[in-house]
């Protein structure tokens, strides 16, 4: 048979995600804090690994403060974070201006952290009660051709700044295609509710969309592409970029969450059947990890137990289990468990709690 009309196959990329946690940002500042630089380090090692993608940068805020404000922020910091991967300076050297709003402008602080955290990448020790930008002037002025004069000028920052991202080990190769997005307070990891300062809601995520195809002319690979500079409450392409992630790496406070393997084995009620299309849902309410498995017999190790097996499961947090049996009787006995870590062998057990 013939149809009447071509069938569209549409071949979805391999996606991974990265997502960074911990103290990046100050309240309504986009300033990329030195405590972000270790979490920074993650992306260049996963793009290392991942060179044929197309990245995309998502922004995240948490609840305080009104969605009109927090939507740019969160665009603002995932386009800040792009800058400081790929070295545009020029971007951040913006933020000094004086068309920024007051909450939002770059002054001496920023001056102040760049410029010790610069001295400790070099190795260098700035003398007790030296007034900072003399100092920095003073080490990199025959470098940077800087005059010592203790002003924060326009070339004195983008020297400043030009060192800051230079910070080894966070600059993306020149030819990567990199893109930005936000996504405000829409989609929370943690349903904290309005009005809430949780941290790991405000969050800044890479995604790692698989493109062979030669750059620069390759049509992008974020699929499906995002809903313009932000998403609205209740759009689906953000969702589902985290569906399609086959990877998820966490960083938090700079480092790598380790990641395990889990089994979980159910008893078979006995003289029962077993269900092939009974679920077994494992999630976190702190943690983007929410995976169902369907029961099948290729999860079946003897007549009387059925394995399932959790794979890239991250260590030290808890986890809820859910049945969710299918139409008409399913029939498991299962041990009621907390597990504390999934590298913790003194697991809770109690008695089990009868058929589901």
């Amino acid at each position: 048979m013939v149809a009447s009309e071509p069938h569209c196959i549409i071949l979805q990329p391999r996606v991974v995600l990265a997502q960074l946690f911990g103290m990046w940002f100050e309240t309504s500042k986009c300033f990329l804090l030195p405590t972000a630089m270790e979490g920074v380090r993650t992306i260049p090692s996963l793009y290392a690994s991942n060179p044929e993608s197309d990245l995309l940068v998502v922004g995240h805020t948490d609840t305080t403060g009104d969605p009109s404000y927090n939507d740019p922020l969160s665009l603002e910091r995932a386009r800040s974070v792009a800058a400081y991967l790929t070295d545009r300076g020029d971007e951040w050297l913006a933020w000094y201006g004086p068309n920024k709003p007051d909450a939002k402008r770059w002054g001496g602080r920023e001056d102040a952290m760049m410029i010790v955290a610069v001295a400790e990448y070099n190795g260098l020790e700035i003398p007790p009660g030296a007034p900072l930008v003399w100092w920095f002037q003073q080490t990199f002025s025959d470098q940077d051709g800087l005059a010592v004069d203790g002003i924060a000028g326009s070339r004195t920052r983008t020297a400043l700044i030009k060192r800051y991202m230079a910070i080894d080990g966070t600059t993306l190769p020149p030819d990567v295609v990199l893109s930005t997005h936000g996504c405000g307070e829409n989609f929370p990891l943690v349903d904290a509710g309005d009005e809430q300062a949780e941290i790991r809601n405000r969050r800044t995520e890479v995604f790692f969309f698989e493109n062979p195809t030669a750059a620069p002319t390759r049509p992008s690979a974020v699929l499906p592409p995002p809903p313009g500079d932000t998403s609205p409450p209740g759009s689906s392409e953000y969702p589902e970029w985290v569906l399609r992630a086959r990877e998820t790496h966490e960083a938090e406070h700079g480092k790598l969450i380790p990641t395990g393997s889990l089994w979980i084995r159910f008893d078979i009620a006995p003289d029962q059947a077993l269900l092939c299309q009974d679920k077994v849902r494992l999630f976190s309410g702190t943690r983007s990890v929410d995976v169902t498995k369907e029961l099948n017999v290729s999860h079946v190790a003897n007549e009387e137990s059925v394995d399932v097996p959790f794979e890239d499961m991250p260590i030290a947090d808890t986890y809820t289990l859910e049945i969710q049996p299918a139409e008409g009787d399913a029939y498991f006995v299962f041990q009621d468990r907390t597990y504390a870590s999934l590298n913790d062998d003194s697991l809770l057990e109690t008695t089990p709690d009868g058929t589901v």
